[in-house]
């Protein structure tokens, strides 16, 4: 549940703090006094998306703080795996809103992102707004409230189904590419032919070019080379190896008189025959050197073989060894094209097959979900004067036996779900989006969150006005309802419906006021008397009555 509220700086209210307690706390106070800033603000807790509009004019950030109590398993086991510490069975969540764009989100003083709060949150509590009620005119957001019933069974399947999903999609991208290359290909098969041929000619290597530079370099630059090899082996024949060998010996010993010198002797030793293979390897280079004026030109020709084919490619000659394995592979897809694009249809068939697969596993699963709920809410209609409700929920398959249709499987599936209803003995089902009242649909949707807390194991509900459109006998049994719920869960509601006020156990009073030009909002618990003057308005209007004052004592004393 939720136990503290802090906010600061948003919209019009500048700062407040709220104490939530057990049971049912009802919000009360006049259209635009800022009763849905604190549903709004418990939502950002929840994961709702912020911007800056919510950042109170001159203000630069908002925050919102609230302190939770932890009260299941499957938070405690949401939060280990985010790897939140918690103590004392709390948990702590800040949202902080920046013109700067740089907001805040932490868990117990641990930044978190966006999606890893929602993950968390859902655990705690569940808003209900005006525009969940208006969903079910929707039936585009019915599946949203199947699963939501039972997500935890349903999410493995959800989870198998995308990754194949996925896969099926990628399947047919390959496969529809594959029908629109045949003409491309052969269109191309003529060029790609005579280039082949024309590379596979030159033989082309990586590292040719280097290589053949070194060599022209050697030929072109023959006395000078010759010369330099000679005076190196001239120096060696005048005595160097000699006077390096003398120089290890002498090192040797000084080493001997106890002076030092082992690495110095050391050094000498490897540098003497070091030079001895140095010697050896010039004299072998001056007997394998001989000038080839035919040679050099043929390596010149060579090179300008090469660099005309860059030129023409306009590529490095790895980028045309690249070049060569890619058209020689076009030149097999074209070739064999049949052949390539049977595998990619046989591909197509098997992804199809296993995301046909995964999304009957889901609609099966749905089915259960489904009798389940109609089970369930028709007990609760019973206690929500909907006694002779009949509801049903349809769900159908998409026809899935075209491998080339990939429209029919959507993000959740291959269902299409209908609601019907029948609130008269002897009428027939129809859809509920067409046939239900106002007064209905907010009944139907108590009905749902009902089942909902149940399945979910939810300490906080939150309701913005679910009693929208009731009176009189109806207004009686959904603040009953509204209570009981309030026994296992705790129940935060916005109305102005006096059966609905008065019969919560706390009401918080919201109101605005102007001061110093600016309007500020605040909020107070009422006392007995308090709620007396706030229900008997509500019951008669802008003036108080005898009347009403009594009614809403009548109220207020039944509970």
């Amino acid at each position: 549940m939720i136990k503290t509220l802090v906010v600061k700086h948003f919209a019009i209210i500048d700062e407040i703090t709220v104490s939530f307690k057990n049971g049912m706390t009802v919000l009360t106070g006049e259209t635009g006094a800022g009763k849905s800033l604190i549903i709004d603000a418990i939502g950002l807790l929840l994961g709702d998306r912020a911007n800056q509009e919510m950042i109170r004019t001159g203000e630069n950030t908002a925050s919102i703080e609230g302190i939770f109590s932890i009260e299941s398993e499957a938070l405690k086991a949401s939060l280990n795996s985010n790897k939140i510490p918690y103590w004392n069975d709390e948990i702590k969540i800040l949202r902080e809103i920046s013109i700067q764009n740089k907001n805040i989100i932490k868990i117990n003083d641990i930044s978190i992102t966006l999606n890893q709060l929602k993950e968390i949150a859902r655990h705690l509590a569940d808003i209900h707004s005006q525009f969940d009620t208006q969903r079910l005119l929707s039936p585009q957001y019915y599946l949203d409230l199947i699963d939501g019933f039972r997500l935890d069974l349903l999410r493995p399947y959800l989870e198998k189904y995308t990754t194949d999903l996925a896969m099926y999609l990628d399947s047919h991208k390959n496969y529809m590419k594959w029908l629109s290359m045949q003409k491309e290909l052969q269109d191309k098969l003529e060029m790609y032919q005579y280039q082949l041929k024309e590379l596979k000619n030159l033989n082309l290597k990586v590292d040719e070019e280097a290589s053949l530079e070194q060599e022209i370099s050697v030929l072109s630059n023959f006395d000078k080379v010759n010369l330099a090899l000679q005076n190196a082996i001239t120096l060696f024949e005048n005595g160097l190896s000699d006077q390096l060998y003398e120089l290890q010996v002498e090192l040797t010993h000084l080493k001997t008189y106890g002076l030092g010198y082992e690495n110095e002797a050391e050094l000498a030793k490897n540098a003497y025959y070091d030079f001895e293979d140095l010697e050896k390897t010039l004299k072998h280079q001056l007997h394998d050197l001989a000038f080839d004026p035919e040679l050099l030109n043929q390596m010149n020709e060579r090179l300008n073989e090469l660099e005309k084919t860059k030129n023409k490619y306009k590529k490095s000659i790895s980028e045309l060894i690249d070049y060569q394995a890619m058209i020689e592979t076009s030149i097999d897809q074209s070739e064999n094209y049949e052949a390539y694009l049977a595998k990619e249809k046989k591909a197509l068939e098997l992804a199809h097959q296993n995301v046909v697969k995964s999304a009957l596993s889901i609609s099966k699963i749905r089915t259960e979900i489904a009798k389940q709920i109609e089970k369930e809410l028709s007990s609760v209609f019973k206690d929500l004067v909907l006694k002779n409700t009949e509801f049903k929920i349809e769900l159908k398959t998409k026809d899935t036996s075209d491998i080339f249709k990939k429209e029919v499987f959507s993000l959740e599936g291959i269902d299409e779900v209908d609601f019907l209803i029948s609130t008269n003995v002897g009428e027939t089902l129809k859809p509920l989006s067409k046939t239900a009242s106002g007064g209905e649909m907010s009944r139907i949707m108590l009905a749902f969150k009902t089942i909902f807390i149940k399945s979910q194991n939810l300490s906080t509900m939150i309701f913005d006005e679910i009693d929208t459109g009731i009176s009189g006998h109806v207004a009686k049994q959904i603040a009953k309802k509204l209570k009981a719920i309030s026994s296992t869960c705790q129940v935060l509601c916005i109305s102005h419906v006096p059966q609905v006020v008065a019969i919560a156990s706390h009401q918080l009073r919201v109101k605005k006021q102007e001061i110093q030009h600016r309007t500020i909002a605040s909020i107070k618990e009422l006392s007995f008397d308090e709620r007396v003057e706030d229900i008997a308005e509500m019951i008669s209007g802008e003036s108080l009555s005898s009347t009403g004052i009594q009614g809403a004592k009548e109220l207020l004393l039944e509970n």
